[in-house]
């Protein structure tokens, strides 16, 4: 068996690692995958398969409690049960998240209690896991800097924008295309790891007026003004748009922003991956690509 790192996290931020001690996780059957199919009749002897596709999964696995006293076990268990309970009373779905990487959105539904006996130094208890998007993500960033008005960079630096006066913090690196915001567009060659093209979130950042952001020969546009501290996010995973302004009296609101959108160019269209594209823009912005997978990768 491969050796994983394997870690729980709560939709509220709550860490547990199962990796060994005090917890450890059986993990093969949750690695388990299948696709379904809807098929269609040509004859009594032959059918064509009309397309292929993953519905809820759920699967099963055991969780070791491993400590030296009982009441070290009795801790370990109520720490378990309310932080994978918590997501469950939310409706928030927690993450399995693999040596760091890859992570799949979960819930534990149901617990079965076994080897309860006080002289051993650990205990177990089969869960029941409902993988409401049965995929594990490859979440992958990207951000773009058409100019560098505020300090002197040369092109193809990577800089952090922490120091940078906006209201959104910025705790990534992001390659700087010089002076290129009032002269045109520059053009940057990206790629994301994966199999096929993959829902994003596209971050725009005023001040600008109609963001825009070219990718691989496509636009998504937003038809409207952005202030200074201004953002608007495209989550194409449920298909939203909003908008964030920043007011120094109240802190700020968040609107929709679905009707402004350029509706001559899908909005939504998913992002190529696995080959490389070319990325263009007048607009900061920061782009997430969430690459799936049916099983984790391999390492």
């Amino acid at each position: 068996m491969i050796d994983v790192s394997i870690k729980y996290k709560s939709s509220n931020g709550t860490v547990l690692d199962l990796s060994g001690f005090p917890y450890k996780l059986g993990v093969e059957e949750l690695f388990d995958w299948e696709w379904g199919s809807d098929a269609v009749a040509i004859s009594n002897t032959q059918s064509n398969i009309l397309k292929f596709k993953r519905t809820q999964k759920d699967a099963t696995a055991k969780v070791w409690f491993y400590a030296n006293t009982e009441e070290s076990i009795s801790e370990l268990i109520n720490n378990f049960f309310e932080v994978t309970e918590y997501d469950v009373i939310t409706n928030q779905a927690g993450k399995l998240i693999i040596n760091d990487g890859d992570y799949i959105e979960c819930f534990i539904v149901a617990g079965a209690n076994r080897k309860w006996q006080n002289t051993t130094p650990f205990n177990a208890r089969n869960v029941k896991f409902i993988f409401p998007h049965p995929f594990w993500i490859d979440e992958q960033e990207r951000a773009y800097q058409p100019t560098a008005s505020v300090i002197d960079i040369d092109d193809g630096d990577t800089i952090s924008l922490l120091g940078y006066p906006y209201q959104y913090p910025y705790g990534y690196e992001v390659e700087v295309i010089a002076g290129s915001g009032d002269s045109g567009e520059a053009i940057r060659t990206w790629e994301f790891e994966g199999i096929n093209e993959s829902p994003f979130v596209l971050e725009m950042f005023g001040a600008v007026a109609n963001p825009r952001v070219n990718i691989d020969g496509h636009v998504y546009q937003i038809n409207l003004t952005l202030g200074e501290d201004d953002k608007v996010v495209i989550d194409s995973r449920d298909n939203t748009i909003t908008l964030h302004r920043y007011e120094s009296q109240s802190g700020g609101s968040v609107t929709n922003a679905y009707m402004y959108q350029n509706f001559n160019s899908n909005i939504f269209e998913p992002i190529p991956c696995g080959r490389q594209i070319q990325v263009s823009s007048v607009t900061r912005f920061k782009l997430t690509v969430y690459s799936e997978r049916s099983e984790p990768r391999w390492s």
